[in-house]
This record gives C-alpha cells, structure tokens and sequence, in this order.
C-alpha cells in the first residue's frame, strides 16, 4: 500500500522522465513534502511544508510567539553563518532561536531583568553556539528536538507571567510618576509662599 510520499516521489518521477518543465511549481510543492517528511523521521519535529524554503540548501521558518525560529542549512557554501561565532562551522543544520530585539518582546518598556531570565531558561536546552550580543542560540539537530517541542510552552509561561509582571512594572512607574508629580506641585507651593 502506497503513502502520501510515495505518491510524492512517483510525481516527481514522472515529471523527471518525461520532462514537463510546465510541471516544475507541482515538482516543487511534492520536494517539499517528500523533505518534509524525511526531515521529520529524521530529527523527530514535525515542520509545515509550507514554510519550507529548498533554494540555497534548505531554509524552514518556524512561525513562533516571541522572537524567530529557523531550521537551516548553516556554512559557507549557503552564506549562513552563526553570527559572532569565534569557531569555523562546518556545513551543518541547525536550529536557530533569535530575539534580534531583545527584551521588547515582553514590552517597550524593555524588561531586561524579565527578558534575562525567559533567555537563561532556553539557554539550558543546551545550544551549540550562543551569541548574547545579538540574542541568538543555534542548536545542533542532536539536541533540537527537545527545544522545539518545549519553546511553545516556555514562551506561552513566560508570556502569562508577563502580563502580571507587565501590571506591576506599569504600577511602579505610575508610583514614580505621582511621586515626581508630587515634588514639582511642592516645589512650586513653597516657591508661591
């Protein structure tokens, strides 16, 4: 009994032997699937054709809450490099991370302290290479499966837990606020008198 790849891979066949260059796009879309699927089996995460990119070794954007998520071919040869990465990396797929704006993720009011701690706890999935100047992780295929299935749920967490977080910082800022409000109407009370 045939499966959905299977039925993906004799498309791509036919379309190769009788050279239906009219037939790329459904060639395309039926690679895709066929990786899709291989790439699963493989590593053990489950991506979305969809947001599969196969130019240029292969690219996978992953659509997440907070920050980026990619799956790529990394290296030279791709003109993918980790960035500020003191080692050489070889052609390899890794799974990326980013958060290029850091603690605005959690509100303009740049949380860092929050922010440090959400970053900390995705840094113990164990990352490959880490880049704190520009937030990134990128993890070795090894060890991204573990990452991937827990980030939803890290971030759905983290995500709950900042919007109390967010009222109390809004609330000691509105303190701050009344305070200075406070000392300027003094100021000017006992510059009147």
């Amino acid at each position: 009994m045939k499966n959905k790849v299977d039925g993906y891979k004799e498309l791509i066949c036919i379309i190769d032997d009788y050279k239906l260059g009219d037939m790329q796009f459904a060639k395309r879309a039926a690679e895709k699937h066929v990786f899709v699927d291989e790439f699963r089996d493989k590593y053990h995460i489950v991506v979305n054709a969809e947001h599969l990119s196969i130019d240029n070794g292969f690219w996978i954007n992953v659509p997440v809450r907070l920050g980026n998520m990619y799956i790529g071919l990394f290296g030279e040869k791709y003109n993918r490099d980790v960035l500020n990465n003191t080692q050489d990396t070889d052609e390899e797929i890794l799974l990326t991370i980013q958060f290029h704006t850091g603690a605005f993720v959690f509100g303009e009011d740049y949380p860092t302290e929050f922010f440090e701690k959400f970053y900390a706890e995705i840094k113990t999935y164990k990352p490959k290479y880490c880049d704190d100047l520009n937030k990134s992780m990128y993890f070795s295929m090894e060890n991204a499966a573990n990452i991937f299935e827990d980030y939803r749920g890290i971030c759905d967490k983290y995500i709950k837990e900042n919007r109390n977080d967010l009222l109390q910082r809004r609330a000691e800022q509105l303190r701050k606020e009344a305070t200075q409000i406070e000392e300027k109407l003094a100021n000017e009370i006992t510059k009147q008198d």
